[in-house]
């Protein structure tokens, strides 16, 4: 597939699911214009994340956590021309100033960290996101009706530092989920509470 022409000739977003087509919550989020801005921090590790939000204006900054990630984003975005640069860092000590960013993109890496360090992910989610600056989390831990799973509550984590916008249930749009997953939408707050 020749991935420049695809990029340059139509959104992204038009392709059938697949490897090839953008995370639906980002769809959703960016294409539905509920969110605005000119730099993002993809922490989705798909190469086609990062390339659809170039795609709709932004500078993007893509966060991977293995060398193969790191190699195959960047390679995606130099063949496109994308306006694209990959990183590898630590989530609770990341490489950006203060307010660079006016959307970062999380798909499931909350879940995959411990409760010390989200706090700390929740510290510099808040530093690195500009004033009014949203975050959209993807994840398994919600809450809901009977409290959360055991690894802790985003919902009360995140409160004190950001409005919650939306919490959606979006387990349909994977097809192959084998877990209930939550889409977050946070706003940062301009002070902390």
């Amino acid at each position: 597939m020749d991935l420049k022409k695809m990029y340059r000739e139509h959104s992204l977003r038009e392709n059938p699911p697949g490897g090839y087509r953008p995370d639906e919550v980002l769809i959703d989020t960016v294409g539905g214009k509920l969110v605005h801005g000119t730099a993002a921090l993809d922490l989705s590790n798909n190469a086609i994340n990062s390339l659809y939000l170039g795609q709709e204006g932004y500078y993007v900054a893509a966060l991977a956590p293995d060398a193969d990630l790191v190699a195959d984003t960047a390679a995606k975005a130099e063949e496109t021309g994308a306006n694209v640069k990959v990183y590898s860092a630590d989530l609770t000590s990341l490489p950006f100033p203060n307010e660079e960013f006016d959307l970062v993109f999380d798909k499931r890496w909350f879940d995959h960290i411990g409760n010390v360090e989200r706090d700390k992910y929740a510290e510099e989610m808040w530093r690195v996101l500009k004033p009014g600056g949203h975050l959209v989390l993807v994840t398994v831990q919600c809450r809901n009706a009977r409290g959360c799973c055991d690894r802790g509550d985003p919902y009360g984590r995140f409160r004190p530092i950001f409005d919650i916008e939306e919490i959606r249930d979006v387990t349909s749009m994977y097809m192959d989920s084998r877990q209930r997953l939550f889409s977050m939408l946070l706003k940062k707050k301009q002070t902390r509470s």
